[in-house]
């Protein structure tokens, strides 16, 4: 009876993780808001686990989890004050993410009664992301000739470009990553993660950002680890890689973006004038500067126009500096603490899977979000399963010492 217990909580989450992915992109989202399902399936989700598992043991990190709540609250207001935007407008807009945030509580609950493994949710992963990685090769190697997935794409060098979600594959790749550094029975399925990951980084997605910041990350876990000859065979791969890639056409494309060999794109520009008007705009005041200009709803026509949208700046596209203009400095204070916070309790608690993939969000936010700002539930996965690997590790010193 328990294991089908455990069994219909991971259908559960295995359905959330297809809508959060948009169901692997295969419908258009315009006709199935697989969003606002995603959203459904949460509180129903959070609803059920509350009722069914009841326990009284507290949590690390409730206090990361509730601030969200008030970085909405404090977002909508301010969105009122600068576009006249109605509150409600403000907090719907931000619906995707505050739900996402929110499933730590039922994901923990879940873990600390029994009903809930890390290997399950790993192994769970793992077959989803094969077959969602699948698909993308698939889509890849088809190219624009047949386009069965509903997702932006566009022509970079040479070949189809496609604007997917790798937060899971990441989660993933990471726990793969580890599996192999640690040497324990490897599998064909940690190689092919480790792999896949990186082709799709390279040739799919094909974001400079991105791959910097995973072979850099890559990097860094693969030295932090003891020396081993499994170690130094992984870095001549990664050497050989990190070679290809400056040769091959992205790689030049790279070299010359980093060093300044080429005159910036119109998207480069853009964003150099949107962290311009982001941080003199947040900045302009102190209520501002604290909370921000506020969260923008394009369904409002004042908002659209005060955020300079309609010129082609966007929140999304500069990182930091576009969370710091909606949410101000209450934002930026509390990713800091809390991130501090988790990567040393994933350090502490032995998960380094998790530690990477936290790190990975972090070094990005120049121009990408962390991983603590994401519409999908895999930041509150990751932060459940740090809480109860630190749980699990104070369990077993407490008996060793008994």
């Amino acid at each position: 009876m328990k294991s089908f217990i455990v069994n219909k909580y991971l259908l559960f989450i295995a359905t959330i993780i297809f809508f959060n992915l948009q169901c692997f992109y295969l419908v258009d989202t315009s006709i199935v808001p697989t969003g606002d399902i995603a959203v459904l399936l949460e509180v129903g989700f959070m609803v059920y686990v509350f009722y069914k598992c009841r326990i009284t043991e507290k949590r690390k990190y409730t206090w990361i989890f509730i601030l969200p709540l008030f970085l909405v609250l404090t977002s909508s207001y301010m969105a009122y004050l600068s576009y006249g935007q109605p509150l409600l407008l403000g907090i719907r807009a931000q619906r995707h993410w505050i739900m996402a945030m929110l499933m730590y509580f039922p994901l923990s609950r879940l873990f600390k009664s029994g009903r809930l493994k890390i290997e399950q949710v790993f192994d769970l992963l793992s077959k989803l992301n094969f077959i969602f990685i699948c698909l993308i090769l698939a889509q890849y190697f088809l190219g624009n000739n047949l386009l069965f997935m509903h997702v932006q794409n566009n022509i970079r060098y040479g070949s189809i470009r496609l604007y997917i979600s790798m937060y899971f594959v990441l989660m993933s790749y990471y726990f793969h990553l580890k599996n192999v550094l640690d040497g324990n029975k490897i599998r064909f399925i940690d190689f092919f993660m480790i792999a896949a990951t990186l082709f799709i980084e390279l040739f799919v997605i094909k974001s400079r950002m991105n791959l910097t910041i995973i072979f850099a990350v890559t990097l860094i876990a693969i030295l932090s680890h003891k020396t081993t000859w499994r170690k130094l065979a992984l870095i001549g791969v990664a050497l050989f890689a990190g070679c290809a890639f400056m040769v091959s056409g992205i790689g030049q494309v790279v070299l010359e973006s980093m060093f300044g060999q080429t005159a910036q794109d119109a998207g480069t520009a853009i964003r150099e004038v949107g962290r311009v008007f982001y941080i003199e705009q947040t900045m302009s005041s102190p209520l501002s500067a604290l909370f921000g200009s506020g969260y923008a709803n394009l369904d409002w026509r004042p908002t659209v126009t005060g955020i300079r949208y309609l010129e082609g700046i966007y929140y999304n596209d500069n990182g930091i500096f576009g969370l710091f203009f909606y949410y101000g400095f209450a934002f930026i204070t509390w990713m800091i603490i809390s991130h501090i916070r988790l990567l040393k309790d994933a350090r502490r608690s032995g998960r380094r899977d998790c530690f990477f993939f936290l790190l990975c969000g972090l070094f990005g936010i120049y121009t990408l979000f962390p991983y603590s700002y994401v519409t999908n539930i895999s930041f509150a996965l990751v932060c459940a399963i740090i809480e109860q690997s630190w749980s699990d590790k104070f369990e077993k010193q407490k008996e060793e010492s008994i």
